[in-house]
């Protein structure tokens, strides 16, 4: 299992967006740096921004390779065969398919549809693709210029929070792996362990918290106004998370720790996901967002 993941990042080593990849492949040839090309905020932006619209390129068509194929509605729209309820429950709604090959153990199955189905949802490259991205981008961005303290603010706010979700939903399918919080590169060591279950959770939580506290600084908690405000759900980044997204997200990781397929810590897992959960609530509330019932 350790070499498979080592094998499976250096594979994502050399993955970059397509849109970004183009761009970082031909500057150089026109004569511009790394620091010239980070330095710009446009620029800064069209790389990370790849993390929610970057796509690649299969059989002549475009293919999302960005956060999307991790979300469950955007993973059922594909088809029926493959929902997250149809790898999960006992039967795919009441008939025999392919997802019983991977129930019944076949890994074959399995890494053809989570990991190399590029023709719909390449879920393990998607995540480590975007893991890249946000700790390039974090390597980078003191080097932009044009950029005021609350734009910074929200996009590190953006990039913990994109690492820490990519991380969980690894965790989610495959288990823990390595929390990797920089790029690697030709000369690093690439045997690197995977964390205990618990620890991943408890790394995620802890990029959350610090998303949340860039998101604060940014004044980000909440992109829009309220409920029967001018503007509300029209922010032009409200694709973007927020702070109470992040909380959310701490909560959801820390519940995931304090479940006895996970928890180290005893009655102070459930303790800690319990604080969270109530501060990820009171922030909801306080921020104009409804509960469900």
């Amino acid at each position: 299992m350790k070499k498979y993941i080592i094998l499976v990042l250096i594979s994502m080593s050399a993955v970059f967006y397509t849109s970004c990849e183009e761009y970082l492949d031909k500057a150089p040839e026109q004569g511009l740096s790394e620091e010239e090309i980070f330095a710009n905020a446009d620029n800064f932006r069209l790389f990370f921004n790849a993390v929610y619209e970057g796509q690649f390129r299969y059989a002549g068509n475009d293919r999302e390779l960005n956060l999307k194929p991790a979300f469950p509605l955007y993973f059922n729209y594909w088809d029926q065969k493959y929902t997250w309820e149809g790898i999960t429950d006992a039967a795919d709604q009441g008939r025999y398919m392919e997802g019983h090959n991977f129930k019944a153990g076949s890994v074959i199955g399995f890494v053809d549809k989570f990991i190399n189905d590029g023709n719909r949802r390449p879920i393990l490259k998607s995540m480590f693709a975007c893991i890249r991205i946000a700790n390039i981008s974090k390597s980078k961005i003191d080097l932009v210029k044009d950029i005021s303290e609350d734009e910074k603010n929200d996009l590190l706010g953006q990039i913990h929070f994109v690492r820490a979700f990519c991380h969980f939903e690894l965790f989610r399918i495959w288990g823990p792996m390595p929390y990797l919080t920089k790029a690697m590169g030709p000369d690093d060591v690439w045997d690197v362990a995977r964390l205990s279950k618990h620890e991943t959770l408890i790394r995620v939580a802890q990029d959350m918290d610090t998303a949340y506290t860039y998101f604060e600084l940014a004044g980000k908690v909440r992109r829009d106004p309220g409920p029967g405000q001018a503007g509300h759900l029209a922010d032009p980044d409200q694709r973007a998370p927020n702070g109470v997204a992040a909380k959310a997200y701490k909560s959801r990781a820390l519940l995931y720790a304090a479940s006895p397929l996970n928890n180290e810590l005893g009655a102070t897992d459930w303790e800690n996901a319990a604080k969270a959960a109530w501060e990820a609530i009171q922030l909801a509330l306080n921020n104009q967002y409804a509960l469900m019932t």
